[in-house]
């Protein structure tokens, strides 16, 4: 083989490996949780469309923010166990089977769940606020909660929140397949009882109501 074929298959497989800004904060939310399944939550079921500036935040472990998306992972697995009764942690963390057998196991049940739940998460600007005072993500934690304490009785649930600078409220809007819900907010300011304008319409839709 020739030097210059070799460095192009390498140039090649470096581009390849290449993570992108998701994958490398799924990676983190392993990290923070000790397991394989919260990062495979974040690739397989949630969409952040965030400028340079803000992804740069985001990623950096010293911001509050980057920790947030571990529990928003969690978020996710307990929403799922309330849908479908599987603790994907417990079932990754058991002794029986051992560690890699136990893994391949929640990777399926992960990969059947994920076309039956969405969050896809639109922070207009290139930059952000990645403290754990910032409104875009007290919005995702909000409407997490509020799936897990009320289900859509259709059993799936597909999340946008577009976080708006213009805007100066949070407005939930219910799709007519009661799955859909897309929540528009704030970005630099707080409206007043803002929780209610996410929780109330999810509640409406739910198998608990």
């Amino acid at each position: 083989m020739s030097k210059l074929l070799a460095a192009a298959l390498l140039c090649a497989t470096a581009t390849a490996v290449h993570a992108t800004p998701l994958e490398d904060l799924a990676f983190s939310a392993q990290e923070n949780n000790h397991d394989k399944v919260s990062g495979w939550v974040l690739e397989r079921m949630v969409t952040l469309e965030l400028g340079d500036r803000c992804w740069a935040k985001i990623l950096d472990k010293k911001n509050h923010g980057n920790a947030l998306f571990a529990s928003y992972a969690r978020d996710i697995q307990r929403y799922a166990r309330t849908v479908t009764g599987d603790d994907w942690a417990a079932l990754e963390g058991q002794s029986a089977n051992g560690p890699e057998a136990n893994r391949a196991i929640v990777d399926k049940l992960v990969t059947e769940f994920a076309p039956k739940l969405h969050l896809t998460v639109i922070v207009d600007g290139d930059d952000c606020d990645a403290s754990g005072n910032a409104m875009w993500l007290k919005y995702v934690s909000e409407a997490l909660t509020s799936l897990e304490t009320y289900p859509p009785k259709t059993g799936k649930a597909f999340v946008t929140i577009h976080v708006d600078p213009k805007v100066k409220t949070v407005r939930t809007v219910v799709g007519k397949d009661g799955s859909t819900f897309t929540i528009t907010g704030a970005k630099d300011l707080e409206p007043s009882g803002w929780p209610s304008e996410v929780e109330g319409p999810m509640k409406r839709v739910s198998s608990k109501n």
